[in-house]
Parts: C-alpha cells; structure tokens; sequence
C-alpha cells in the first residue's frame, strides 16, 4: 500500500502458498514463517522486491507467533504438523549467521497469538486464555505478567508495540500493558467484534485491518470491508 496516493499494488509472489503464517520487520526486510505442512523461512527485500529462501526451521509449524529482536527472528508455539496440542517451544533464527537454535520454551501452549517486543524483551500473549508470558533473553528466562483483563473466554489476539506500550484488540475488546506499571488498562470497546483481523501502527494510529464481523441477524461472521 502507498500512502502517497492511496493505492494497493501487487508485489513478488511468495515462493510458495501459505497459511496460518506469521511475519517480522527488520528494517526493509519482511520475515515470513510458518505454514501448515512446511518449514521454510524466506525473506521479502522492500527495495529489491524479490524473495529469497533462507535456512528452514527444524520441524513444520503453523498458528505459530513471530517476532523481531535484535539480530534474530523468534518463531515460537504454534502446531507442529498434525499434533492436536499447540506448542510451547521457542527457536530462533540469526540473522547474520543463517543459523537456527532452539531457546527456552514457553511455561504455557500456545497457538494464534501474537509475539511483541518491547524494550529488548519478548511478551507472548493470548492463545492460552488470559496468560501472558514475558522473555529477557539477557537470562534466557519467561516469566508471567499480570494476566489480560475479560471477563469472557479469550478469543485470538492481535497486539503491537505503540510509544512503549503493547496495546491488544480481541473481538472488541481493546486494551494496553504499560510496563512501567506492570498492569493493563481496558481502553473503549471497539464498534463491531472483529475476528482474524491485524492491528498495525500506521501513520502514528493504530489501524485495525481485515477480519470478519459477528452478524447478529444472521448469526454468522460476515468479512469486514
């Protein structure tokens, strides 16, 4: 998309079909993984515009999460192949090395949830009902957090990193983490409950994209526009 003008333009195919994937920015590098029955890990350059394939992840994950910090790619939870449970093992890709290893992994199982840095630390959060997990890979540690605020079942979540705060939007609920507080403020609900949507930091906003809406007259969940 070109904010210049308004207009989406096609780019480079992926070398192959995914789905239930995840990405990471590394300045103009886009950082693809997961998919449902491959391991693969390619790379979109912005100013090129062509993808290369990198090293592969050693097992195949999907509904995995994925995340930026420093000179890796974290890739953790998710399924691996056909397993009924979600995973909680975490590895990670060097960048400069094309290397992968695995690290700690997470206390809980997770699966669709989203992975956030914030100030050199990892939070994992969501996909394991209100749980939040958070990882200093200066001691190679996960500890918990204080727990996201709902008074319902946790649905999928989508969460990003906006002027030092991790703000998450879960059907309609939208909330933010404040690590100086170390606790959770519930801000206003979103107007419609949206699920499989993305929420992204666009021109200083954040911008809820995609999705599908509950329709109450049908009873169905309609794709938002």
């Amino acid at each position: 998309f070109d904010s210049s003008n308004g207009m989406w333009s096609q780019v480079t195919p992926m070398s192959h079909k995914r789905t239930h994937f995840d990405c990471a920015v590394v300045e103009d590098k886009i950082y693809l993984c997961g998919d449902l029955d491959k391991n693969t890990l390619e790379v979109f350059d912005t100013k090129t515009q062509l993808f290369q394939t990198l090293k592969p992840m050693k097992f195949a994950k999907h509904s995995c999460a994925v995340a930026a910090l420093d000179n890796y790619i974290y890739v953790a939870g998710g399924y691996c192949g056909e397993k009924d449970l979600p995973s909680n093992s975490v590895e990670r890709y060097n960048i400069e090395t094309n290397e992968w290893e695995e690290i700690l992994s997470m206390a809980t199982r997770r699966s669709n949830f989203s992975l956030v840095e914030l100030k050199g630390k990892l939070y994992a959060i969501g996909g394991a009902d209100y749980i939040v997990e958070c990882y200093d890979p200066e001691t190679n540690r996960w500890e918990f957090k204080p727990r996201l605020r709902s008074q319902n079942e946790i649905g999928e979540v989508t969460a990003v990193n906006f002027h030092n705060k991790i703000y998450v939007v879960e059907k309609q609920n939208f909330q933010a983490y404040d690590p100086k507080t170390n606790s959770w403020t519930v801000m206003q609900s979103l107007k419609d409950s949206i699920e499989g949507r993305c929420l992204v930091v666009f021109q200083n906003r954040l911008t809820v994209i995609g999705g599908r809406i509950f329709d109450p007259d049908s009873q169905t969940m309609k794709r938002s526009e």
